[in-house]
């Protein structure tokens, strides 16, 4: 009782002395972030995106930039996928050339060797190049630079009845 009255006496209120100190923490927090922490002007960020946009969205060079990415983006993957396609005929060669040893001659030797066989060949040897070219469309999605190739494109598309949208899948 008699500490309730001497907090009455010096006007002692618990919840300020506890917002002082809140208020003094976030204080000391704000000199520490403001000592240790960067933050990135997002002013600069848009200024660096412009320029870019700038060269890959101009009517010139932005087209030059497109037809030198697509140049790259087939010719990568002829050449990534020519090492697994090889394998993959290759397979099928040591395979069809099993099946034709251990199989007797007839028409269900032919069948199945050079029906069957040959069919599913002919189709899983594309797979690598369908694959690698996902993977490097979705790096272009990714980065931002498909938008700009519709957006470059669409004029052009438009004359066709498309809109910029349909380059890719052309």
């Amino acid at each position: 009782i008699r500490i309730a009255a001497l907090l009455g006496e010096a006007k002692f209120h618990k919840s300020k002395v506890q917002a002082a100190e809140i208020l003094d923490r976030y204080k000391k927090i704000d000199l520490v972030m403001q000592e240790c922490v960067t933050i990135a002007n997002p002013m600069q960020k848009m200024i660096v995106s412009d320029k870019i946009d700038k060269v890959l969205l101009h009517p010139l060079w932005g087209n030059l930039v497109l037809l030198v990415v697509l140049f790259l983006l087939f010719q990568s993957i002829f050449l990534l996928a020519s090492y697994p396609m090889d394998w993959v005929e290759a397979g099928f060669a040591f395979l069809g050339g099993q099946l034709n040893n251990i199989l007797p001659a007839g028409i269900f030797r032919d069948l199945l060797v050079n029906g069957f066989l040959a069919g599913i060949s002919g189709i899983l040897v594309f797979v690598p190049q369908i694959m690698i070219l996902f993977g490097l469309i979705t790096v272009l999605e990714d980065s931002g630079y498909m938008a700009r190739i519709s957006f470059l494109t669409d004029r052009i598309m438009r004359t066709a009845g498309l809109n910029g949208r349909s380059v890719m899948p052309l």
